[in-house]
């Protein structure tokens, strides 16, 4: 039900961009195993004419994305001295961290983002951090120990703890896996 779609318009540094659609694509179908291609189509649309999209009504506790909300725009108001400490500079291959208003590009051309990218919890254990595979290694955090890292741990467990749940099959293939046959 109701619009596939949300509008938002951004102004970033007084520069006003146009009206942006901003895809958001509700996947309770798909946890309750209906409406599976509708569903798909919205993904592609979304990706072919915007590149991203949100996601709601996925199961994961409003409150708990909420406070992730809050707690990014705490970060994000930070000075930028504080945050040029955990900047992905300083995480090498792991590919972790801060970066900047315009500091990532797409196609050659500095996005219009500030963003902070981070991964599961490695430690310097962990074999593939021993290795150096690219995109594995520790998380750069801030010094708060109540803010960030706790609030984006508890997010990440919540998202991947619903992401492995199975879904509940389309309608028609629901039923006896094995059927026996009276005999």
């Amino acid at each position: 039900g109701g619009e596939w779609f949300s509008r938002v318009s951004f102004d970033l540094a007084g520069d006003h961009l146009p009206m942006t659609v901003v895809p958001r694509i509700d996947v309770a179908p798909l946890l309750e195993g209906r409406d599976i291609e509708q569903v798909a189509e919205n993904i592609d649309r979304a990706c072919r004419d915007v590149g991203f999209f949100s996601v709601v009504n996925h199961g994961v506790d409003p409150t708990l994305c909420a406070r992730l909300d809050a707690l990014a725009r705490e970060f994000s108001a930070r000075p930028e001295t504080e945050k040029q400490r955990v900047a992905m500079i300083h995480a090498g291959t792991a590919w972790r961290g801060w970066f900047p208003l315009h500091g990532e590009l797409t196609s050659g051309t500095p996005d219009h983002t500030e963003g902070y990218y981070f991964g599961r919890e490695l430690g310097p254990e962990d074999p593939r951090v021993r290795a150096r595979v690219p995109l594995h290694g520790p998380n750069p955090w801030p010094d708060d120990t109540e803010g960030l890292r706790p609030g984006l741990v508890e997010h990440r467990g919540a998202l991947e703890n619903r992401a492995q749940e199975p879904a509940r099959p389309p309608p028609q293939q629901r039923g006896p896996r094995h059927q026996t046959v009276p005999g």
